[in-house]
């Protein structure tokens, strides 16, 4: 199956993902529901260039998916309170470019990276101007229709819905690799 990924899943885990594990892209669940929750219970939906409606629809991503063999996902820890949940989710991202960029270099040249939640590298998306960080930012799994709680189940990861107000919940990342 081609080179091995543990160089980049440990990378992940570096960068601060508490749990990172390379699996075979037929992991990835995509589901129409999917998008219904980011349109009808997302504050994100139709805020910004990398949320639905503007995001590959869940019959496209599951498309895409099935050009790649295997795939890397990783989950964080992030805070609850906002600012500090912000910051994560912005190392996250960033983390999952920089992995994404640095599978390309090494030769897997259909590196292709997903975030969890909203794009948040700029404080506002200005929908009528272009991007002011063109080529970095990355849609999230869930406004590409995936379920990513059937998808890290798939790969051992038990995502759990919160009900309490814990101090933390996991935010996932997945690039899909070759």
């Amino acid at each position: 199956m081609g080179k091995a990924l543990d160089e980049y899943v440990a990378a992940a885990k570096e960068a601060g993902a508490v749990w990172a594990r390379a699996v075979p892209a037929s992991y990835v669940v995509t589901a129409a529901w999917v998008r219904f929750k980011c349109q009808f219970g997302c504050s994100g939906y139709d805020n910004g260039r990398y949320c639905p409606p503007r995001t590959p629809t869940p019959a496209e991503t599951a498309a895409v998916v099935k050009c790649y063999e295997r795939a890397i996902l990783a989950a964080w820890e992030a805070p609850v309170g906002q600012k500090e949940r912000r910051a994560r989710r912005k190392s996250m991202h960033e983390t999952m470019l920089a992995l994404e960029r640095r599978l390309f270099l090494d030769g897997f040249y259909k590196a292709l990276g997903f975030v969890g939640g909203p794009c948040n590298l700029c404080p506002e998306c200005d929908l009528s101007k272009p991007c002011k960080r063109e080529g970095e930012p990355r849609p999230a799994m869930e406004a590409c229709g995936m379920d990513v709680f059937a998808t890290l189940a798939n790969a051992g990861f038990k995502l759990e819905v919160r009900t309490d107000k814990s101090p933390c919940y996991n935010q996932c990342g997945l690039l899909l690799v070759d």
